[in-house]
């Protein structure tokens, strides 16, 4: 039997009808369990409910991650009161599909580590590479997680994902899989699928044509640049209004959405891409507090772009994986799209025109999109990168 792809979702208040409705949808179009099923959920649902009711799915391959205020699908945004969720299951008999989830103890290294190993195994693919690796981590420690992923099976597989996210940056996120949930951990799953799969990951951003470089760094806060406090440095790049957080600090992550900060990378052949990073707060010592981590001596960027320019890039992903692919825009069952919660919340009431233009550049692909507060994925260059603000696509063939 060839391999079957199908989405559902809902944006019901009650958590029991959301699930149970999207669920039955689910597994009508594909006749049966899944082999692997991905739920993407809001944290305002109750997520006892959420887990229990998708393990019933007949499925022990199974991955699911909280979503910022709900979710997308072929069928639109899936968002009310902050609700809403979206499922992809696949049926692929000649396939191989593993998932694991791992608790930070401490170490998220070991914890990538750990997972992968496990998903390998639970896939009876011990030792093996598998095509893509999906990755949902909680917010924090999303660079030592790769490195530990990494250090099984190298750094030419793929790894694509998003950090879990919350509606309020309230630490409400949760991870999950067959074999339990957490706030604080990673969630992995292996694919093997027997078809083809492309990707692209992207941001909807451009250069400005002002940088400097980070003199003073720690971690995933940027304390000088250029020898000045980065957050002075930064109000200037962006003609901010940010001066009322000079010498006490403060909150900053709504007004950063649409000009975070770009380190940029050359690849051998010449180009030059950016890994965005989401400044979230002005320290009492006008630093920077950023959604990744930062190095002394590397350059930054001001970047910028617009709600139009973010309502579009979510197109524009995908179909940049489609022109990757070695199998057309006819041949593509599905897709599972990672999407910066912060963009989100910076198109406001427009945050609907997102999945309405993935529709546009892809008529009738059935596709689900999560909302997360960091994003993983490989660069041109061959770099697997946690970095923020930006989109990926996976695109399955048939």
């Amino acid at each position: 039997m060839a391999m079957q792809l199908a989405t559902s979702s809902s944006a019901a208040i009650e958590t029991a009808q959301a699930v149970g409705e999207t669920m039955a949808d689910l597994l009508g179009q594909l006749g049966g369990p899944p082999d692997f099923l991905f739920v993407a959920s809001s944290a305002a649902y109750d997520l006892n409910e959420v887990i229990a009711r998708t393990r019933r799915a007949g499925t022990s391959k199974l991955h699911g991650s909280t979503s910022c205020r709900g979710a997308m699908s072929d069928r639109g945004l899936r968002s009310e009161d902050g609700k809403g969720l979206a499922a992809l299951g696949i049926r692929d008999a000649h396939g191989a599909y593993g998932s694991a989830l791992a608790v930070f103890e401490g170490d998220a290294f070991s914890a990538g580590r750990s997972a992968v190993d496990e998903a390998l195994r639970f896939a009876d693919r011990p030792g093996e590479v598998p095509s893509l690796i999906l990755m949902n981590a909680s917010p924090g420690q999303e660079e030592r997680v790769i490195e530990g992923i990494q250090s099984v099976v190298g750094p030419l597989v793929p790894i694509l994902g998003g950090s879990a996210a919350d509606n309020d940056v309230a630490g409400e996120w949760r991870l999950w899989t067959a074999g339990g949930v957490t706030g604080e951990g990673v969630a992995v799953s292996v694919l093997f699928p027997s078809v083809e799969i492309s990707f692209a990951f992207r941001s909807g951003y451009v250069a400005e044509q002002v940088q400097g470089v980070v003199t003073r760094a720690s971690g995933r806060c940027l304390a000088e640049i250029d020898g000045e406090p980065a957050a002075r440095v930064y109000d200037r790049w962006i003609d901010g209004d940010l001066a009322e957080f000079f010498g006490r600090g403060g909150n900053i992550l709504g007004l950063t959405a649409l000009q975070p900060l770009g380190r940029p990378v050359t690849t051998s052949e010449g180009l030059t891409y950016h890994s965005l990073a989401h400044p979230d707060a002005i320290t009492p010592e006008d630093g920077l507090l950023l959604f990744a981590e930062i190095e002394e001596g590397e350059t930054v960027v001001a970047m910028r772009s617009t709600v139009d320019g973010l309502i579009a890039s979510g197109g524009q992903v995908v179909e940049r994986a489609l022109r990757r692919a070695r199998f057309s825009h006819e041949e593509a069952s599905g897709a599972l799209i990672t999407y910066c919660g912060g963009c989100m919340l910076a198109l406001g009431d427009r945050a609907g025109e997102v999945s309405s233009r993935i529709q546009e550049v892809v008529p009738g692909l059935p596709f689900i999109g999560m909302f997360t507060f960091g994003e993983q994925g490989k660069f041109a260059g061959g770099e697997n990168m946690h970095s923020n603000l930006m989109i990926s696509a996976i695109v399955f063939g048939r």
